[in-house]
């Protein structure tokens, strides 16, 4: 989790740096292997999509060790413990700093378009659940090719890691506010 929070500056600028756009967005527009199709996942409560370990490249954070594939399994269990998890930390918002933005991502959890990245961090198997509206034109368009990253818009946008391990949410971050 530390390590996570230490690099989010540097994973900011390394994103900034992959393609900024007028709108605030960030993505990778010319990774290695975007010709390997995002994997299409969803159950009653959610939609997305999973990005293949090959296509870790793409994704703009550092301090990440590895890429591996999550199956739609393990992406169960995570949206299957994630409302819990989230109103846990609505109800004791000093468990940590970034979650009290959860009370409203939970009135909206059904309306966001996910993104899930298997990685390895601190030699954990983790996934990172990329969150945004669908609303949002630009996610809605890109969601499926590439790894979606908007610089601002509050709860609207935001992400969590969950170590499949521990079967535990282990870092949360939602976008500031202009």
């Amino acid at each position: 989790m530390s390590k996570r929070v230490a690099h989010l500056a540097a994973a900011t600028l390394l994103a900034v740096s992959a393609c900024a756009t007028d709108d605030g967005y960030t993505f990778l527009l010319d990774g290695t292997n975007q010709k390997i199709p995002l994997i299409h996942t969803s159950g009653p409560t959610y939609e997305g999509f999973i990005f293949p370990a090959e296509r870790g490249d793409e994704i703009p954070f550092s301090g990440v060790d590895g890429f591996w594939t999550p199956s739609a399994a393990e992406i169960e269990e995570v949206e299957q413990r994630l409302r819990p998890a989230l109103q846990n930390f609505a109800a004791t918002p000093e468990s940590q700093r970034y979650w009290f933005e959860s009370a409203p991502i939970l009135e909206h959890l059904s309306e966001f378009r996910r993104q899930y990245v298997g990685i390895i961090e601190e030699g954990s198997k983790r996934i990172l659940l990329n969150a945004c509206p669908r609303h949002d034109e630009v996610c809605d368009r890109l969601g499926g090719r590439v790894f979606v990253l908007p610089v601002d818009g509050g709860f609207w946008y935001w992400r969590v890691t969950y170590d499949v391990e521990t079967q535990k949410f282990v870092w949360f971050r939602s976008n500031g506010y202009a």
